[in-house]
C-alpha cells in the first residue's frame, strides 16, 4: 500500500500552513519600514545645533598662526647602537642640547604589548648611555625622545644593533 505523509494536516488548506512564512517574508521589511519612520521623527524633532558660527574663521586663523610658527629646531639625526652591553645613542648636529633623553622601547607579542622607556645619561664625551640591554629576539619599535624633541616611529626586525634616525625625509 502507498501512503504518502503530508508536511501539514489533512485539514488545513495549503494557505493556511504557508501563513507562518508570509508573516516573517512581509514581517522584516515592515519592522524596517516603522524603524526608519522613527529615525526620521527623531531627526525632525531634534537638534544638533552648530558648534561654531564662524568656525571657518577660526580654521584660517589656526592655519596663519601655524604658517607663522617655525617648526621645532630638531637634530640632524642619531645612531643607536645596542648589544649585550647596554645602548649607545649619539646625536648628530644638535640645535641645543637636550637635558633629558629616553629610548621607547614597545616590543609587540601575541600575548600583549610590552613597553620599555629607558633613560639615557649623558657621557662627557657627548654620548648618552644605558646598560639596559634590548634583547635580541622579535620586533621592536624604537622611539627616541628629548625634553624638546622626538624622532619618527623606527621599526625594527630582530636584533638592533646599530640603527640611523633622522627626521622623516631626511638621509644621513
Amino acid at each position: 500500500m502507498n501512503t504518502q505523509r503530508l508536511s501539514f494536516p489533512a485539514d488545513a488548506t495549503p494557505l493556511e500552513s504557508g501563513r507562518r512564512w508570509l508573516w516573517l517574508l512581509f514581517g522584516g521589511p515592515a519592522i524596517v519600514v516603522v524603524a526608519s519612520l522613527f529615525t526620521a521623527w527623531i531627526a525632525a524633532h531634534t537638534s544638533d545645533g552648530v558648534v561654531d558660527e564662524s568656525y571657518y574663521q577660526h580654521g584660517l586663523m589656526i592655519n596663519r598662526k601655524l604658517a607663522a610658527s617655525p617648526p621645532p629646531a630638531m637634530p640632524q639625526g642619531a645612531t643607536i647602537a645596542a648589544d649585550a652591553r647596554g645602548v649607545v645613542v649619539t646625536i648628530v648636529d644638535a640645535p641645543a642640547p637636550a637635558r633629558a633623553l629616553t629610548l621607547v622601547v614597545v616590543e609587540p607579542h601575541a600575548a600583549g604589548t610590552r613597553r620599555t622607556e629607558i633613560a639615557l645619561a649623558p657621557q662627557p664625551d657627548g654620548r648618552w648611555m644605558s646598560p639596559t640591554p634590548l634583547g635580541d629576539a622579535g620586533r621592536k619599535v624604537l622611539t627616541l625622545v628629548s625634553d624638546a624633541w622626538q624622532f619618527p616611529v623606527t621599526t625594527v626586525d630582530g636584533p638592533v644593533g646599530t640603527q640611523r634616525l633622522g627626521p622623516a625625509g631626511r638621509k644621513l
